[in-house]
């Protein structure tokens, strides 16, 4: 039949499927998702799918509702598929939609992260695709947010494929209804408390009737705006790379110059990219968060940090003069206990939850006379080690956390400066100080050290090497993948810190 087709077309065009994909059909009993449940079963054995069917009843129209899962409990014995049915009823009297919508996507993702499945598939069609178009223009949305339906997604973790994206209703009824296959009509569809409703009641048939080829058009002209959106997608990826400067998964900086210096339009986007990209939603901003950021951005000077945006699991902090996009939990780092450090062990200062970890490691050895002058070489290019004299050591070395107050004194007679300040002139933000690492000798302290991607390191000239120097003490700073990280964790090569174990 013609829609088969039309959908093997698009399932290829677009790339929506591999042989092997574990598919979840998201389905309601009405026409959109039936017709896309049948079509998914003509081509299951052709590209070897495994099929799920999930459907949730908000109990928002009685027993209609009810028709409607004991109908999809028969469908789903009937084809032999596994069905994941969730009752949860709204009683809510404003935003229904918004509520339900929130539910069905996190039971999609539960269903995904227990049973294995890759790619969600909604009825979404060409008819859904125009509604949203005119809702979007009227709620003054962007260019992105008017072409976002797309036939492929990433929302909320879950992979969507949309394949009757371009097909209008009207097919997928003839469809059914050639094939004699039963749907049940959502009567609340035709109700006008909901503003989609009333476009689709009122301001469609009046567009058809005007222009009745009114959805072709329609197909055309969003086909053409998603071009364009995609290359200033793309130009706003490049732009978001060459103002960076560190990402680690946690959180991405970008120098607030250069950033400054581009189309509004690339700003904006940008900093809905860097958050999307980090975040779990995809949607943070209105209109006027947006544009308060941006204002923000360029009109305050470089001096200390200033948050300019903290919702959900984001927050964007302005740091001197870069522009700091972090997810919240990376500042959660809980602080390690007083630790005395023993020489050949190894130590984990910072776990980061998403990709890696930083470890410092305690080294020993004697220097012989001609290899003195390399070392001291050498210790100017070393960006991660920290050298110290061992006989310079009165007591023993421990390090711990930065305390507010602490001082130290870089150079002997020129009295002691307050780590804060250190902290300060060298443009370390002031939520990173607390997990400043500090070295002491004794009760004293004689170094400090602020962790990647404001790394920094400084040591009383004291406990400098020398060219008199016959024992050192190595400080190795290292990042090690979370594979890496496992693997030690195992074989118990390091030492926790940590008053609970890692944080």
């Amino acid at each position: 039949m013609r829609l088969l087709e039309t959908f093997r077309q698009a399932i290829v065009s677009h790339h929506l499927l591999d042989p092997g994909d574990r598919v979840l059909i998201a389905l309601s009993a009405g026409p959109d998702s039936t017709c896309l449940l049948d079509l998914y079963q003509s081509i299951t054995e052709e590209y070897n799918l495994e099929l799920g069917i999930a459907h949730i009843d908000y109990h928002l129209r009685g027993e209609e509702s009810d028709k409607e899962g004991r109908w999809i409990r028969d469908r789903a014995k009937e084809l032999d598929l596994p069905l994941y049915q969730k009752d949860h009823p709204i009683v809510q009297k404003s935003h229904v939609q918004v509520e339900a919508r929130r539910v069905r996507y996190q039971y999609f993702r539960q269903v995904f992260e227990e049973k294995g499945y890759n790619k969600l598939s909604t009825g979404h069609h060409l008819d859904d695709q125009i509604e949203t178009f005119f809702l979007r223009l009227m709620r003054g949305t962007s260019l992105n947010g008017l072409v976002s339906m797309s036939y492929s997604s990433v929302m909320e973790g879950l992979r969507i494929i949309r394949p009757l994206l371009g097909v209008p209703k009207s097919e997928l009824i003839s469809y059914l209804d050639d094939k004699k296959i039963f749907y049940f009509i959502d009567r609340s569809n035709l109700q006008g408390k909901y503003k989609r409703n009333l476009v689709r009641n009122k301001l469609i048939p009046v567009m058809e009737e005007i222009f009745p080829n009114y959805r072709l058009t329609m197909d055309q002209v969003i086909d053409h705006l998603k071009e364009e959106n995609q290359f200033i997608q793309n130009l706003t990826y490049r732009f978001i790379d060459s103002i960076s400067i560190g990402t680690n998964g946690l959180e991405r900086r970008i120098d607030k110059g250069r950033f400054n210096m581009q189309p509004l339009t690339l700003r904006k986007r940008a900093i809905v990219q860097m958050a999307k990209d980090l975040g779990d939603n995809w949607n943070y901003f209105s209109g006027d968060e947006l544009g308060n950021i941006v204002d923000q951005i360029k009109y305050t000077n470089d001096s200390g940090s200033r948050v300019l945006f903290d919702k959900e699991d984001i927050r964007i902090i302005l740091e001197y003069s870069w522009i700091t996009v972090l997810l919240k939990r990376s500042d959660n780092i809980k602080p390690f206990l007083p630790t005395k450090l023993e020489m050949g062990k190894e130590y984990c200062l910072y776990d980061n939850p998403v990709d890696a970890c930083w470890m410092l490691n305690v080294s020993f050895h004697e220097i012989n006379p001609p290899e003195r002058q390399g070392l001291l070489d050498s210790i100017k290019k070393d960006l991660f080690k920290l050298y110290l004299d061992h006989e310079k050591i009165d007591e023993s070395l421990h390090i711990r956390c930065y305390r507010p107050g602490d001082r130290i004194e870089l150079d002997k007679g020129l009295g002691h400066q307050t780590i804060k300040d250190i902290l300060i002139n060298s443009k370390i933000p002031e939520r990173m100080r607390k997990h400043v690492i500090l070295i002491l000798d004794g009760e004293k302290i004689i170094g400090l050290i602020s962790l990647p991607p404001y790394f920094y390191i400084r040591l009383s000239k004291e406990y400098y090497v020398s060219t008199q120097t016959n024992f050192i003490v190595t400080l190795l700073i290292n990042q090690v993948s979370r594979q890496g990280f496992s693997d030690r964790e195992g074989k118990h090569t390091f030492t926790s810190i940590y008053p609970n174990g890692l944080g």
